[in-house]
């Protein structure tokens, strides 16, 4: 019978894979020097994951179930007061946290995998579940709640895009124009 595999040992490998994948490049790394920095044997760490790109798409989907995590912590406060400001703060936190990750994650070989667009739905979903219930409750003005999500979505990409990642706009001005537009489409109280 095999034997499950300890979450922690999982969890410091991914810590040491970050690390590594930061320091020296995702192409220069290596599964030796990250089992080293995890305090594992080489064998154990192809146990839980059997190449760079898989410790690479184990990132990617950490990254991803952070962002569901942040959805369900801010998204159903929006309509308190600085609610949607928080919102926006803690997108712009998790984009300044995971930029390192980001810029070396093989990226397209989770997209190549179906998973990034899944996984983006799926955060789509979450987000319009969550819009859909304040709206219910009539703390937001109503719209198709799938639509929304995406477009709330689309705008705080390009937010991050522009002024956290390409740094080519001032965040502040962004992020004070994006709440509000999302005051004014959300409030009718606000306006």
């Amino acid at each position: 019978m095999a034997r499950a595999l300890d979450p922690h040992k999982k969890e410091a490998i991914l810590t040491a894979a970050r690390m590594i994948f930061i320091r020296d490049g995702y192409r220069a790394a290596k599964m030796t020097d990250i089992a080293a920095a995890a305090g594992v044997a080489a064998g154990t760490l192809y146990l839980y994951f059997n190449s760079k790109e898989a410790l690479s798409n184990a990132l990617s989907e950490d990254f991803f179930n952070r962002c569901a995590l942040m959805i369900d912590q801010y998204v159903p406060h929006i309509a308190d007061e600085n609610g949607l400001t928080q919102y926006i703060d803690s997108v712009i936190q998790i984009a300044r946290d995971e930029m390192p990750v980001l810029s070396f994650a093989r990226i397209e070989s989770f997209e190549k995998a179906g998973k990034g667009k899944e996984v983006r739905k799926e955060l789509s979903i979450r987000t319009a579940n969550h819009l859909q219930k304040l709206m219910d409750e009539k703390a937001i003005r109503n719209y198709d709640a799938i639509a929304l999500a995406d477009m709330i979505g689309g705008m705080l990409h390009k937010v991050i895009m522009s002024c956290v990642v390409e740094q080519t706009f001032d965040l502040a001005t962004h992020k004070a124009t994006a709440i509000r537009i999302l005051e004014y489409a959300l409030f009718e109280s606000r306006n």
